[in-house]
């Protein structure tokens, strides 16, 4: 089947994605109307989010030969939907990180991802990240030792401190709410590593949502049994019951509340920071 020739609208919009890297759900529709104004596209607001799947489908399919897609996944913390583009193929390396960052900050992002991968809470703190990648430069430098092997300059506190506030800024680490210095894998993440994350940890060291089967990490969990959620799922579910979908056990109002509450706390505070022009 060939492929769907794009109209000058949806080129725009994929070139916009494509040099962004990623769009939250804010600004993806702050975005995508002024593409519709910018190319004369009469829409009615209520019909927005049937069209955008449109455009969006034709545009995926236009563009899989090229095997990239654009996907859309939510944030843990803030449960905002993120727009991004993933390779369809070589999931075994990191993909875009590789492309943005030097090796020195591949290597630390890798060793805080091994960190909350295999974190029983799916967050890990400031300080443990810092002394863990101060760990992980000594042993590299005990094992160059004698050697002609080369290492990078080993990062300071500030250094480490710098480079995990550039992985917040590029959408691949966010801070938890409510948890001071706890940071987690942010949306983005969460998108496009999630075919790297499923080859290169055991299957021991992954958690999957009960109800939507995908990876999780800062997860909503049950006290009653092994049940893990997706915050944003768990906030779901509870439009509709207020019990476990594995066990059954009713959970508190009070644990309900505190879900719900951080969750939109997380998230307005998000959207009262952020400001988007296409």
């Amino acid at each position: 089947m060939p492929s769907i020739a794009l109209s000058p609208a949806q080129q725009y919009f994929l070139q916009i994605i494509l040099n962004k890297g990623v769009l939250d759900q804010l600004n993806f529709k702050v975005i995508f109307c002024n593409v519709l104004k910018k190319f004369n596209i009469n829409f009615d607001e209520s019909q927005l989010k049937n069209l955008y799947v449109t455009f969006l489908r034709e545009i995926n399919e236009s563009i899989k030969n090229f095997n990239i897609e654009i996907k859309a996944g939510n944030c843990e913390i803030t449960g905002l939907s993120y727009y991004c583009i993933i390779r369809l193929c070589d999931t075994s390396t990191i993909g875009e990180l590789s492309q943005l960052y030097t090796p020195n900050e591949l290597k630390i992002f890798r060793k805080i991802l091994e960190l909350i991968v295999e974190s029983d809470s799916g967050c890990v703190d400031y300080n443990s990240i810092v002394n863990e990648i101060m760990t992980l430069y000594d042993e590299l430098s005990e094992e160059a030792a004698g050697t002609q092997s080369q290492i990078a300059k080993v990062p300071t506190n500030r250094d480490i401190r710098i480079m995990i506030e550039k992985f917040m800024q590029g959408n691949w680490l966010i801070e938890v709410i409510n948890s001071p210095n706890m940071i987690t894998l942010h949306g983005r993440a969460l998108i496009e590593l999630s075919q790297y994350i499923k080859q290169i940890f055991g299957a021991e060291d992954l958690n999957y949502c009960y109800l939507c089967k995908n990876l999780v990490m800062a997860s909503f969990r049950c006290p009653g049994c092994s049940c893990k959620l997706h915050r944003f799922c768990a906030k779901r579910l509870f439009k509709g019951t207020k019990d476990c979908p594995s066990c059954k056990k009713t959970f508190k109002t009070d644990e309900i509340n505190e879900l719900l509450e951080s969750i939109n706390s997380a998230k307005n505070s998000y959207a009262s920071s952020q400001f988007s022009s296409p």
